[in-house]
């Protein structure tokens, strides 16, 4: 957490667009990997949302959207700190000269 509170003033995160401009290694394939697994865990989440409320099933969609909720915030955070971190060390290869 300190790490990122220190860097994001400076530095963004990675996003699909710049994964192109890395070479494909394993730190690359990583961040692939679970900025998908993100995504789908929030299109999950928003599916959840825009289902009907029906009124006997309150209870299990609002437990549902919790646990959902909590894990998308979790793996953003995982995302977010692993990608500041390869980038604070240096260990991002580029298949472009920068």
């Amino acid at each position: 957490m300190e790490l990122r509170a220190r860097l994001l003033p400076r530095q963004g995160t990675l996003t699909s667009a710049a994964t192109r401009l890395t070479a494909q290694n394993n730190e690359t394939h990583i961040f692939e990997d679970n900025q998908a697994d993100l995504e789908h865990a929030v299109e999950g989440l928003s599916g959840m949302i825009e289902q009907p409320i029906e009124p006997d099933t309150i209870a299990q969609l609002r437990a549902d959207v919790t646990n959902k909720s909590a894990y998308v915030h979790k793996r953003h955070e995982v995302l977010l700190d692993d990608t500041l971190r390869l980038s604070f060390d240096n260990r991002w290869e580029y298949s472009i000269e920068i």
